[in-house]
């Protein structure tokens, strides 16, 4: 459905030490990769796939102008004249994404009938939230002594917050692609791998999965119907609205 890429974007966006600006465009083609397969399931995820190509772009803008500083062609006068907007643009884009994001996967949660799902993604929309808005705010050009000092007490705490936030959404992420999925997929059997034994293991166990999987799969059919009839029912409602 696009979560594995997605969840391995998550994993290299953790990078936020070293040379950071020269993983990020790395973690966001694999997001957006991801995101071209979710976006058609639901508006929000739809509204986080077109967030992530200006994410891209001040990605691929961070990038050029990390290698131009390590290869010393650009001061480093010219490089903070350029960077500074760029290091608050950056985080409030990844914000805007990661809001449209968890909502989405809450609507898709709901629809599926996880209501774990439906929570974390919740949780992980407030703490979110208040870790990227804090890290946008302390990276402000604020030159006034006191916001000096309180930004070098507070940067440990508002990365950390950050990287905490990363991570239960990537472990959000991991969640839906292991418990959400097209009904179509269940049918999936495990590819060969050529080994005797591994593949009369994979088979036993694809064996043992039918008949849980065939009750799944009747679920996630049921959902999907209701949803496409839904669709239908309302589309069919604007139509004679309009003509009448």
């Amino acid at each position: 459905m696009g979560f594995g890429y997605l969840f391995l974007g998550y994993v290299v966006s953790l990078n936020f030490l070293v040379y950071s600006a020269l993983t990020m465009p790395i973690a966001v083609v694999l997001m957006l990769r991801g995101m071209l397969s979710l976006s058609r399931f639901n508006r929000p995820l739809k509204e986080a796939y077109l967030l992530l190509w200006p994410t891209l772009l001040l990605s691929l803008c961070s990038f050029v102008l990390e290698l131009l500083r390590m290869l010393s062609l650009l001061r480093q006068a010219q490089f903070d004249a350029i960077n500074t907007p760029l290091s608050i643009m950056m985080p409030v884009a990844l914000l805007l994404f990661t809001w449209r994001l968890l909502c989405g996967i809450c609507a898709l949660a709901k629809e599926t009938g996880l209501p774990k799902l439906v929570y974390r993604a919740r949780r992980n929309l407030v703490f979110s939230a208040i870790a990227y808005l804090a890290y946008i705010f302390f990276s402000l050009p604020i030159g006034a002594d006191w916001f000096i000092a309180a930004t070098v007490h507070a940067f440990v705490p508002v990365l950390l917050c950050r990287l905490i936030a990363t991570v239960l959404n990537a472990m959000l992420i991991y969640s839906c692609y292991m418990w959400i999925c097209m009904p179509e997929d269940l049918d999936m059997k495990r590819k060969k791998t050529g080994i005797g034994f591994l593949d009369e293991l994979n088979e036993k166990m694809d064996k043992r999965e039918e008949a849980a999987q065939e009750e799944k799969k009747k679920a996630l059919a049921d959902i999907y119907r209701k949803r496409e009839e839904k669709y239908r029912a309302r589309h069919k409602n604007d139509k004679g609205g309009t003509k009448s």
